[in-house]
C-alpha cells in the first residue's frame, strides 16, 4: 500500500470512529444547521443609510450611516481637512 492510500485509509477509519461519538453527530449538526440560516438569510439593508443634513453647510446629502454627517462637497474644502 502506497504512503497516500496509508494516509487516506487512516483518515477514513478516524473519520469513522468520530462519527460514532455523540459530541461530533452534535457538532456536525450544529454547523450544518448554522450553513442553512446562512443560506436563508435575507439581505439586509444597511442599518442607518438615509438623507441627512450635512453639518456644515446644512444641504440634504445622502448619508452611508449614522457616522457620516459631512457632506463630500463639505469634506473636499481646507476647513474640514485642516480640522
Amino acid at each position: 500500500m502506497s504512503g497516500c492510500r496509508r494516509v487516506s485509509r487512516l483518515r477514513h477509519n478516524i473519520l469513522q470512529k468520530l462519527k460514532k461519538l455523540p459530541l461530533f453527530t452534535i457538532c456536525t449538526a450544529m454547523m450544518m444547521e448554522s450553513r442553512k440560516r446562512t443560506e436563508n438569510a435575507k439581505v439586509r439593508e444597511p442599518v442607518g443609510q438615509k438623507r441627512r443634513r450635512c453639518l456644515m453647510c446644512r444641504r440634504m446629502f445622502d448619508s452611508f450611516g449614522p457616522g457620516n454627517r459631512i457632506c463630500k462637497k463639505c469634506k473636499s474644502t481646507a476647513a474640514w481637512r485642516q480640522g
